[in-house]
């Protein structure tokens, strides 16, 4: 997803621009964060992608990258707790930033069952299509 002159020393990168809201990934969950960008804004709701490759601490540039009011969207294949999600909003809370943070992750419990990562990303509604369907429910208030 990058060309050859990318640089990520701020921790993050800007990967698609967009007006109604943004998603903040990392990982591998940005391939999937992009595909569901473009899904998105195919049906009306501009939606930019973030990627974080330096989760904590969160720099100031990711920090500037993502407090634009905008409802921001935090994917990730990890729990709520102390992650992607939590960075966010402790960083928000920090710098007294008023912006709608919600987190599409894995359920803060044990998992018991195994599959392929694509069967757990179904399972645990984190693959493209519910997080598409997640976020048109929530930005349908736009």
């Amino acid at each position: 997803i990058y060309d050859e002159n990318c640089s990520l020393d701020e921790g993050s990168l800007r990967i698609l621009e967009g007006k109604d809201c943004d998603i903040i990934a990392t990982g591998y969950m940005t391939t999937e964060a992009i595909k569901a960008a473009q899904e998105l804004t195919s049906k009306g709701v501009s939606t930019g992608v973030i990627d974080v490759c330096t989760i904590k601490p969160l720099s100031q540039e990711t920090i500037e990258k993502i407090k634009s009011g905008k409802k921001v969207f935090c994917l990730e294949e990890h729990s709520k707790i102390g992650g992607l999600y939590s960075a966010v909003l402790e960083s928000f809370s920090d710098h007294k930033i008023k912006t709608d943070v919600h987190s599409i992750s894995l359920p803060d419990s044990q998992i018991f069952k195994y599959g392929s990562r694509e069967w757990l990303h179904e399972m645990y509604d984190i693959d493209k299509d519910s997080v598409v369907k997640y976020i048109l429910d929530t930005v349908g208030e736009i």
